[in-house]
């Protein structure tokens, strides 16, 4: 998986910036397909645009599968409503799906209105998600392995320079933030983030109570 990121993600970065600047690369489609049509060579463009949105479909099909089997399971383990849990006859969790899709409905709003910072926008939206996502991952791997050094367990993979490579790694996660907050079109999603774990957090606490009640 580190070869693959590597490759075909930082090293494709590497070459793009290679020959393009980056100051010069527009938000508003994909960087390869304007790389092609900057270097006089549109018929690859074009076939390029094809396989990109392709990849779009078949990106889209895999999250709303995998965002219906959540809510699914969230469902069946009594951590989101009832109505989520229903299968159609093919086995399908056919409301959690519907309901994902529906939100759909808000990208294709957002893309009429401003069709030229859609895509950063949801890019916004995206890595707050992912850096909320690795920080909680980060900062329970600490505690995870602190308790394991307390109770004397052994542990079978090791993290790589423990502690350290993860107090590094939460601190790239706050520079990236930092820079969000400097981006005038990303600045939004750090506004959007408090609000989304508050609500985590308040469904959370009802759910406690309810249990205890």
């Amino acid at each position: 998986m580190v070869w693959r990121i590597l490759l075909f993600y930082v090293g494709a970065m590497g070459v793009i910036l290679a020959i393009f600047p980056w100051n010069e690369i527009e938000a508003t489609g994909s960087p390869f397909v304007q790389i092609f049509s900057h270097v006089g060579i549109p018929s690859a463009a074009n076939l390029l645009n094809f396989v990109v949105l392709t990849a779009a479909l078949s990106a889209y099909n895999s999250a709303l599968y995998s965002n219906g089997r959540i809510l699914y399971g969230l469902s069946v383990q009594g951590n989101a409503p009832k109505f989520f849990g229903r299968l159609n006859s093919s086995g399908a969790p056919i409301n959690a799906i519907l309901f994902s899709t529906v939100f759909t409905l808000f990208t294709v709003v957002i893309s009429y209105l401003d069709p030229e910072k859609v895509f950063l926008y949801f890019m916004a939206l995206a890595t707050i998600s992912i850096i909320i996502n690795w920080a909680t991952i980060l900062i329970v791997q600490l505690k995870f392995r602190k308790h394991k050094d307390k109770t004397g367990e052994p542990i079978v993979f090791k993290m790589p320079l423990h502690p350290i490579s993860s107090y590094i790694s939460l601190l790239f996660l706050v520079v990236v933030v930092v820079i969000m907050a400097f981006i005038p079109d990303l600045r939004f999603s750090l506004y959007i983030a408090p609000i989304w774990l508050l609500s985590l957090y308040i469904g959370f606490k009802l759910k406690t109570s309810a249990k205890k009640n």
